[in-house]
């Protein structure tokens, strides 16, 4: 296009794959009188790059039913420059983001949400929760490889918290660190796993003893026993044992001592000069004390039974299969007066010995290898049987004991033995 005083050239875009094209020039004019010429001048086009858009987002096909044997066929239209590739993926990226408030000592109030905003669409989530190692500090990496059997789980329908997306998770235990995940289900597409959230509970005062007993071991020992707490629900944790002939002095004139991790004890009592003893134990922490019920023991309740000690006690673990054995001698007579053992337990790793825990082992789960004057006893069972707060590594302090047919307990063995355990690994899934 020319005018008089001016000129014009229009210059179209072609479809060509190279984006920058470089074009060079000569402009020139001419009259009646002559014709002069520009200088050679290069001239770049640059192609307009086009943001990839989808025509059509699905809305329509957003929820449909297949059969068995049906087929769907879903059409996507992408347009762009370059050209666009289309790619089909599920949408299983969505990722809960989890945050907590309010601790008690027994609940925490979890909230969650997902990114993409259509809560309707899952159809229920799963809580992922376990207990950790009370000294471990450090957050947990989220691509962390474990084993998803270490972790309880609570399933949760949205329906019935109307899509509110919060749960109080109950029944935890007080003075204890807790890891949590969630993860959503849209149909049976998970989703990602939400971030992991760390939290303790709040102390509380001890559990009370509902099982105390004690017999008369010999002219000048008693022997108090007692099934320990789940927990010590707080810190400073220890017994206290109140014993008395006369139960028409004040509770605060009896005597008593303290006892820690064990839940047995030796009192140093003339039996000449105890008709009758009263105890009572209290399990006491930081927080307060509470006191068991009273129990009796007579000059009746003597050990009459001559129960050999255990030998030879030793232990082993088989970490790959998540095995852990023990084995033990006693002597062949002593099986007949003798109704279980109870197998005490400790992790040092924790640094923590104000409460330690026991597995009851039966006699009937016991194999047994007759030897010329006594007996081998074995015990083998899944290591997931120890009641021990999560971590990669334990080293475990073991003691054994007898309870008679009578349900009295007979001294621990002594020294202790000790035993690692390492966790099995493997991906959450």
């Amino acid at each position: 296009m020319k005018s008089n005083q001016a000129s014009y050239l229009a210059v179209t875009g072609v479809f060509y794959r190279k984006l920058t094209m470089y074009f060079c020039f000569i402009l020139h004019s001419s009259n009646a009188i002559g014709r002069s010429f520009s200088s050679r001048r290069s001239l770049i086009v640059t192609e307009r790059m086009i943001f990839p858009r989808i025509r059509d987002n699905l809305l329509n096909h957003s929820q449909f039913d297949l059969q068995n044997d049906g087929i769907k066929e879903l059409v996507c239209i992408a347009d762009g420059y370059p050209e666009a590739d289309v790619i089909w993926i599920r949408d299983n990226q969505t990722k809960p983001l989890l945050s907590y408030s309010d601790i008690q000592s027994h609940s925490v109030l979890l909230r969650w949400r997902v990114s993409n905003g259509r809560y309707d669409r899952f159809n229920h989530f799963i809580i992922y929760y376990r207990r950790l190692h009370n000294i471990d500090d450090n957050n947990k990496e989220e691509n962390e490889i474990i084993n998803v059997q270490d972790y309880k789980q609570v399933l949760i329908d949205p329906r019935t918290t109307r899509y509110s997306f919060t749960f109080r998770m109950i029944d935890l235990i007080p003075y204890t660190k807790y890891e949590f995940r969630i993860k959503g289900f849209i149909g049976a597409t998970p989703s990602a796993y939400s971030n992991s959230i760390i939290i303790k509970t709040l102390e509380t005062i001890p559990e009370k003893i509902d099982y105390l007993h004690g017999y008369v071991w010999n002219e000048t020992s008693i022997v108090v026993h007692w099934t320990p707490p789940n927990s010590t629900n707080g810190p400073n944790f220890h017994y206290i044992l109140y014993y008395t002939t006369n139960t028409s002095i004040p509770f605060d004139k009896w005597s008593h001592q303290t006892v820690r991790t064990y839940p047995f004890h030796i009192l140093q009592l003339s039996i000449l000069e105890i008709p009758l003893l009263f105890i009572r134990i209290a399990s006491v922490n930081a927080k307060g004390s509470i006191l068991s019920d009273f129990h009796i023991i007579n000059r009746s309740l003597t050990h009459r039974h001559l129960i050999s000690t255990i030998d030879k006690f030793q232990c082993s673990s088989d970490d790959i299969n998540q095995l852990f054995s023990i084995q033990w001698t006693i002597d062949y007579e002593s099986r007949f007066y003798i109704n279980k053992y109870i197998l005490y337990y400790l992790d040092i790793t924790e640094n923590n010995d104000d409460l330690v825990r026991q597995l009851i082992i039966p006699i009937n789960f016991l194999s047994i290898h007759k030897q010329q004057s006594y007996d081998l006893y074995k015990y083998e069972f899944n290591s997931s049987s120890f009641n021990l707060n999560y971590n990669s590594h334990h080293v475990l302090r073991l003691h054994l004991a007898i309870i008679d047919q009578n349900q009295n307990h007979l001294s621990m063995t002594q020294p202790a033995i000790y035993c690692t355990l390492t966790r099995k690994y493997g991906r959450i899934c």
